[in-house]
């Protein structure tokens, strides 16, 4: 009987680090393919990113809020500038989904907008905004512009960010002749 009793308490005791935060606003982000390295594609391809925000609060009719962003990849990270909130926010109506694209989040992914960690940033601006390649997690998050508090969850997508190769040439062989025919007709494999 003792057991059990401490078994209970052990039990409430350790379900009260489980409660999970519940914000007034739900975010998610979505990448879509192809998926590329350089950063400003983001912003002149819009189509690549979609964000929603929906106001789950229906006792707040309306509510302004801005977006921070956030880059995760190989150790390096890349996130909205401490104390900089940008020109365009938006206006969340309780109950209606708000769709965003890259071009609406263009403002933040301009490398003067952002503090860079485990990445020059200079090179990263001559080398033509194009992030190291590998595994990057993509998180934004919603802001009252009232009291620049967090009011959503962070949402977030992954994309493996790679250059693409051309493709080898496998056939025919490195200084090979192909031989005259007509119909002229040559097998390239790669």
């Amino acid at each position: 009987m003792i057991k059990m009793r401490i078994f209970l308490c052990l039990l409430l005791l350790a379900g009260k680090g489980l409660l999970a935060q519940n914000f007034p606003v739900q975010a998610s982000l979505q990448l879509f393919p192809p998926y590329t390295p350089q950063l400003s594609a983001l912003q002149t391809t819009p189509q690549r990113v979609g964000i929603t925000l929906l106001n789950k609060d229906l006792t707040v009719p309306q509510l302004e809020v801005f977006l921070k962003l956030q880059l995760q990849g190989p150790g390096i990270t890349l996130q909205t500038r401490n104390g900089f909130i940008p020109a365009t926010t938006f206006t969340l109506t309780a109950g209606v989904p708000l769709q965003l694209s890259g071009a609406d989040i263009a403002e933040l992914l301009q490398p003067q907008n952002l503090d860079f960690q485990g990445l020059d940033k200079g090179n990263f601006i001559r080398g033509g905004q194009i992030l190291p390649e590998g595994l990057w997690q993509f998180t934004v998050t919603a802001f009252s512009t009232a009291r620049n508090l967090q009011v959503s969850n962070p949402g977030t997508a992954m994309a493996g960010l790679f250059k693409h190769k051309p493709p080898l040439l496998n056939f025919p062989f490195d200084g090979s002749r192909a031989g005259s025919a007509l119909p002229q007709y040559l097998a390239f494999q790669w």
